[in-house]
């Protein structure tokens, strides 16, 4: 009986926990968002260091761990709502460190990348979640 209370009450403390970091997540997700690119050092031999650019927010890590847990399903709702859209594709840079290379001078905001880039890197995130849903989906069934 005491186990079971206990029990009981760790998943209502696990469950408004996750509840309160969705909340503060999707907080961040709006205009606010920035972002800065920089030069992140690639692993190569001990002479020659590749450097790739890459996409940082300003989003904390502790909000950033929310998103990087977050079903492929959810990521794929917030891209494609419009009001959530842009953080979200500057978020998806970040964590599949893609090359941000137009973000450089052609795009500093939403109205530059809904104009320029928005259909583009939306199609290609639904497709890289899509798949990466199917294989994960395929590693349960083995």
């Amino acid at each position: 009986m005491v186990t079971k209370i206990y029990f009981q009450l760790f998943l209502l403390i696990l469950f408004s926990v996750n509840i309160k970091s969705q909340i503060r997540f999707k907080s961040y997700l709006n205009d606010s968002i920035k972002y800065d690119l920089v030069l992140s050092r690639v692993n190569g031999d001990d002479r020659n260091y590749l450097s790739e650019l890459v996409l940082k927010t300003n989003v904390p890590d502790s909000i950033k761990n929310v998103f990087f847990k977050m079903p492929n399903a959810k990521v794929i709702l917030f891209l494609k709502d419009s009001s959530t859209s842009w953080p979200m594709n500057l978020l998806l840079y970040e964590k599949f460190r893609k090359e941000p290379i137009l973000y450089q001078k052609r795009i500093t905001n939403r109205k530059q990348w809904e104009l320029h880039l928005k259909n583009i890197d939306i199609s290609n995130w639904l497709e890289l979640l899509t798949i990466k849903k199917k294989v994960t989906k395929h590693k349960k069934t083995i």
